[in-house]
């Protein structure tokens, strides 16, 4: 007799409309405590947990004037809020490999992130990854 021990994977959530306004409400406020409300947090925290290819469609879609905020507020919520941790996973490494693509990432953004984050793998990503 064998025995099985599966583990529950929840279906991903999909990423919309209300996942972008959270991170634009963050955005605007240029608070690096990111002080965000309840519903936003909840927001953050599923757009956190979305998988990379979801993430990679939706920075796709979005201006690099966008993406440079968005990316910021990634950065404070895996930093900042409790469940968002991502390590060499972060949405984050794709956000600044896009914007570096891009010809669009801020000059400043790479010691703003080293001084808020203790994610060592941003904003470069794991090494492993690159080779």
């Amino acid at each position: 007799m064998t025995s099985e021990v599966a583990t529950w994977q929840p279906a991903p959530q999909e990423l919309g409309a209300a996942h972008m306004q959270a991170l634009d409400r963050a955005a605007e406020a240029q608070d690096d405590a990111l002080d965000v409300t309840e519903e936003d947090t909840t927001l953050l925290r599923e757009l956190m947990a979305a998988n990379l290819d979801q993430w990679q469609a939706l920075i796709d879609a979005t201006t690099s004037t966008t993406l440079a905020k968005w990316l910021r507020v990634v950065v404070l919520a895996e930093a900042r809020l409790p469940g968002c941790e991502r390590g060499a996973k972060s949405p984050a490494i794709l956000m600044a490999r896009t914007l570096r693509t891009r010809n669009a990432y801020p000059k400043e953004l790479t010691a703003w992130i080293r001084s808020v984050s203790d994610n060592r793998f941003l904003p470069y990503g794991s090494l492993l990854d690159r080779l």
